[in-house]
């Protein structure tokens, strides 16, 4: 009790706008032990969920229950203000928008206070060239027989977020309460997964549905009211509200955990103590981040109503004085007491940092969950210095480049001294027959298990293209009459590659990222097959060497092998 105490509480979860992932914690459930009992002041932070459904999210930000509910099979994942109310809140700009791909497996469902009856439907259809455009929808009215409704064509527009406004007659006129539309059909607009490096539809997104359509109007703040079914702690139900804007609500930004009337205070027991908080997509909130405060001493850390804040100290002043990807340098000044120096990269211990004075600071610490922190002590180095910080691994890198560049450069070099190379001593040998055709000698076994080797290399490099290893098979048998068309192959491959390569990078400006070389993963066998072609022709230089594979003969040496005739050996 002779000191303070904060205990920090945070749920592990992931970003709801990267559908492929789940929170590996739904809801936040901890134990630890206190040495004695103490009072602690609950602060914390929240979030409306982005898993429930959109009708509770329309009651949690106070949309009057007497109104058309909308709901719909699912929205775009993470994405709050693309929930169904967007297709009937009066406003264009607003559209409820589906997942990415199947889109044709989503529907929209409107629920009027009052029967409504209808004989034409106007909607306004995102058509912006980023989203996909319903052609065929089917309307189901209460319980009654499906109505299919065939979309006019749209043409998309350059504008993002652009609509088009179109009306269609119903087959007969209709009455009910509840309406939903079935997205049976569209024109869809392809993009590339991220992850899967496949084609995936984009979304549909339906700005209006103008017979359903009313205006909104929304509170600037957010006030959840008190609430003492989100949180318990050893079983018994903590009461609190969770205040915020409704702009910062509505994009899941934190809502602030405040006191229902008195601050929210905890009595925690010596020994196990145990907090849970209730599931985001049952209640609607997602409790993500908890603080329990307690000062020295125990007692309520709060005076008059309001938190105590502790004396705040002088932090250092950092200047940047080099900021490269892999290397930073700092000032720091005014360092007069310990502090945590933290590198906002993801946490490696790759990360180096070193203090003049001081030396290497030693393997980064965990910071926030993800950064690379370091404990300073200014004590024996006075309170200006200078840190640097550097990524380690990227000497092996450079290393790496160097030895890459020599090796070009020595190939090059052994290319060019190879062609003017000319023997001295040894006489070259080159057949001929009659006539000057190229002699038509048996295939040697050698020369079958070149073809063989291609064969196999081909087999085991083209996983999911087989049927390609005929093509390196095939064009090496051919090598024998045609000795240039394994490179010849070659070349073509990789022109082939290289010019898709460079239209769809010039269409689609993909990112320069550790990702780029997947959008171009369907030309990636041809690159293979233009790797192996090579390889075969090696092969084949070794095994069978040509009149164009030896070098010219020195002036004055000649050796001639002519069908029918005896070796014979002339210096002229």
């Amino acid at each position: 009790l002779d000191h303070p105490l904060t205990i920090s509480l945070s749920r592990t979860r992931s970003d709801p706008q990267e559908p492929v992932r789940f929170d590996p914690e739904e809801a936040l459930d901890r134990e630890f032990e206190l040495p004695s009992a103490r009072e602690f002041l609950l602060l914390g932070e929240a979030r409306l969920s982005a898993y429930v459904d959109d009708a509770l999210i329309d009651e949690l930000v106070g949309i009057d229950p007497s109104s058309t509910v909308a709901r719909s099979s699912e929205r775009l994942a993470g994405d709050l203000p693309s929930r169904a109310r967007a297709a009937v809140d009066a406003d264009p700009t607003t559209a409820w928008q589906t997942p990415f791909d199947l889109v044709t497996e989503q529907w929209l469902e409107l629920q009027t206070p009052q029967p409504t009856t209808i004989d034409t439907l106007t909607f306004s259809i995102v058509a912006d060239g980023r989203h996909s455009v319903p052609e065929l929808l089917t309307l189901t009215v209460d319980d009654g027989p499906p109505m299919p409704i065939e979309i006019p064509v749209i043409a998309d527009g350059p504008e993002p977020n652009r609509t088009e406004t179109i009306t269609v007659a119903l087959p007969q006129t209709v009455s009910g309460s509840v309406f939903r539309f079935d997205i049976d059909r569209i024109r869809p607009i392809i993009t590339k997964d991220w992850y899967s490096g496949n084609g995936i539809a984009m979304p549909v997104g339906i700005a209006e549905i103008r017979e359903f359509a009313a205006p909104v109007a929304l509170p600037a703040s957010f006030d959840s009211g008190c609430r003492d079914d989100l949180l318990a702690v050893n079983s018994q139900a903590v009461a609190f509200r969770m205040v915020g804007s409704m702009t910062a609500a509505l994009e899941r930004q934190p809502l602030r955990i405040s006191a229902c009337t008195e601050p929210t205070t905890v009595s925690l027991p010596a020994g196990t103590t145990r907090v849970e908080a209730a599931r985001g997509r049952d209640s609607g909130f997602d409790l993500d981040r908890l603080a329990l405060l307690s000062p020295i001493g125990g007692e309520p850390p709060f005076a008059d109503g309001a938190p105590v804040a502790p004396a705040a100290s002088e932090l250092p002043i950092f200047e940047v004085a080099a900021d490269a990807r892999t290397a930073i340098d700092l000032a720091v000044t005014n360092a007069t007491e310990p502090f945590w120096l933290v590198l906002g990269q993801s946490h490696n211990p790759g990360w180096q940092a070193t203090i003049d004075g001081l030396g290497d600071l030693g393997e980064p610490m965990l910071i926030d969950g993800f950064a690379n922190g370091w404990y300073v002590d200014p004590t024996d180095i006075g309170s200006a210095f200078s840190v640097e910080l550097r990524w380690t691994p990227q000497r092996v890198v450079n290393l790496a480049l160097w030895f890459s560049l020599l090796a070009a450069i020595g190939c090059v070099a052994l290319i060019a001294l190879g062609r003017r190379a000319t023997p001295t001593s040894a006489a070259v040998s080159a057949r001929f027959i009659e006539g000057g055709a190229p002699a038509n000698l048996p295939v040697s076994s050698g020369w079958i298990i070149a073809i063989a080797a291609a064969g196999g290399f081909a087999v085991l490099n083209l996983p999911r293209w087989h049927w390609l290893a005929l093509v390196v098979v095939a064009a090496s048998a051919l090598s024998g009459r045609l000795p240039r068309v394994l490179p010849g192959l070659a070349t073509a491959c990789l022109i082939v590659a290289g010019a898709f390569t460079t239209i769809e990078q010039y269409r689609n400006r993909y990112p320069p990222d550790f990702g780029w070389p997947q959008f171009f993963e369907s030309v990636h066998v041809i690159g293979v097959l233009c790797i192996l072609l090579l390889a075969a022709e090696a092969v084949r230089a070794l095994v069978r060497p040509d009149a164009n594979d030896r070098p010219a003969p020195r002036p004055g040496h000649v050796e001639a092998d002519r069908v029918g005739a005896n070796h014979v050996d002339t210096t002229l």
